[in-house]
C-alpha cells in the first residue's frame, strides 16, 4: 500500500478507453505535488506538463489524407510559355486633360491663398481670385430665369491662360477690364456644343462674375514644387494605366490557360458543400492551383506568376480605354 505522499509524486497514468482516444490524444497528463512548507510560509510546486498523449492510428489516418488530397489535386498544365498563350485585352491610358485636372487638385493641397491688398490695380494674369459667379438664360422663353448649375460663390480662380471653358471667359473677362475687388460684370456668352454638361450645350446666358478678393497662390513648406508636382501627377496615372491594363490580360491569361490546363479536384468538391460559395469560388481554387505548379516549376514566388505569364503571353490590344481619374490617387 503506498503512502498518500507517495501517490501524489506519481504520475497518473490511465488506459484509454477506444472512444474516449480522440479526446485523450489531445490532452496532459499532470503531476501535482502536495503543499510542504518552507520556513513559516506554505509552498505550492508548480505543475509539470508531461508529454502529450498521441495515438499512432491518429497520425497515419492525417498522413493517409493528406495524401490522397495530393492525389486529388493532381495538376497538368497546359503550353503557357513562348508565346503559347494568345489572349486579347484593353490597353488604357489617360489624357493631358486628366493630367492638368490633376495637377490643379495636388496644387491646391500644397498651395495656399494669399490675399493681396491693391491700391488702385485690377487683377492680372498670374494672380488668382475668389469669385462669386451666377448666370441667366439669355433670350428664348426663359429670358431672366437662372440656369440650373451655374451659381458658385468664392470660386477659386486662377488667372491664367489655356483654361477650359467657361472658365477661361471669365479670366478674359477680369483680365481684359482689370477687375478690382467687389467689381461686377456681365457678358453674354454661350456654352461650346461639346460641353460636358449636356443640359448646357448651346445654350446662351448672360453670366455675372464678382471679384470678392484677389491674391496669389504660395507654396506650402514642405510640399512638392510645381515641376514635382506635375512629375508626382504624370508617374501616379502610368501606374493606374499599367495597372488597369495588367489586370484585363491578366484575367485573359487567366481563361486561356484554365482552357488548355487540368486540375483533378473532384475530392475536394465532393468533400465541400461549394454551392453554399458558387461556382467562382471553384474555379479561382483551381487557378490557385495552377499558378502553385507554375510557381513550383519555374522557381518562382507565387505572387510573380501573373507577371512571368504576361511576359511570356502573346497579347494583342484591341482597343484603347481611359482610366477613371477617381481611382488615381494623389495623396
Amino acid at each position: 500500500m503506498l503512502t498518500p505522499a507517495q501517490c501524489a509524486a506519481r504520475p497518473c497514468v490511465r488506459t484509454p478507453s477506444h472512444g474516449a482516444a480522440a479526446r485523450l490524444a489531445a490532452a496532459h497528463t499532470l503531476r501535482i505535488c502536495p503543499r510542504r512548507a518552507v520556513g513559516n510560509a506554505a509552498f505550492v510546486e508548480p505543475r509539470r506538463l508531461l508529454r502529450p498523449l498521441v495515438l499512432a492510428s491518429s497520425v497515419q489516418a492525417e498522413e493517409q489524407s493528406e495524401r490522397e488530397d495530393n492525389r486529388s489535386k493532381k495538376v497538368t498544365l497546359g503550353p503557357y510559355k513562348d508565346g503559347a498563350l494568345v489572349v486579347e485585352a484593353k490597353k488604357y491610358k489617360f489624357t493631358t486633360k486628366m493630367l492638368e485636372d490633376a495637377e490643379l487638385k495636388l496644387a491646391a493641397k500644397t498651395h495656399k491663398f494669399e490675399r493681396i491688398n491693391f491700391t488702385g490695380s485690377g487683377a492680372k494674369l498670374g494672380h488668382t481670385v475668389k469669385v462669386d459667379i451666377s448666370g441667366k438664360y439669355l433670350g428664348g422663353d426663359n429670358e431672366g430665369m437662372p440656369i440650373p448649375g451655374t451659381t458658385a460663390q468664392m470660386f477659386e480662380l486662377e488667372l491664367r491662360e489655356g483654361q477650359p471653358e467657361p472658365w477661361n471667359a471669365f479670366v478674359t473677362a477680369i483680365v481684359e477690364n482689370g477687375m478690382g475687388q467687389e467689381e461686377a460684370k456681365s457678358f453674354a456668352y454661350r456654352f461650346p456644343s461639346n460641353f460636358k454638361a449636356e443640359a448646357l450645350r448651346d445654350v446662351d446666358a448672360m453670366l455675372t462674375i464678382v471679384v470678392k478678393e484677389i491674391g496669389q497662390k504660395v507654396e506650402i513648406e514642405g510640399c512638392p514644387s510645381a515641376e514635382e508636382g506635375k512629375k508626382i501627377v504624370h508617374e501616379r496615372f502610368r501606374l493606374a494605366a499599367e495597372r488597369k491594363t495588367d489586370e484585363g490580360v491578366n484575367a485573359a491569361i487567366r481563361e486561356a490557360l484554365m482552357a488548355t490546363s487540368v486540375c483533378d479536384t473532384q475530392k475536394v468538391q465532393d468533400s465541400v458543400s461549394w454551392a453554399k460559395f458558387g461556382p467562382q469560388s471553384m474555379s479561382d481554387y483551381t487557378y490557385h492551383l495552377l499558378c502553385e505548379e507554375i510557381a513550383k516549376l519555374e522557381g518562382i514566388d507565387f505572387e510573380d506568376v501573373p507577371r512571368f505569364l504576361r511576359k511570356h503571353a502573346t497579347v494583342t490590344f484591341v482597343s484603347d480605354e481611359e482610366i477613371d481619374p477617381s481611382d488615381v490617387s494623389l495623396e
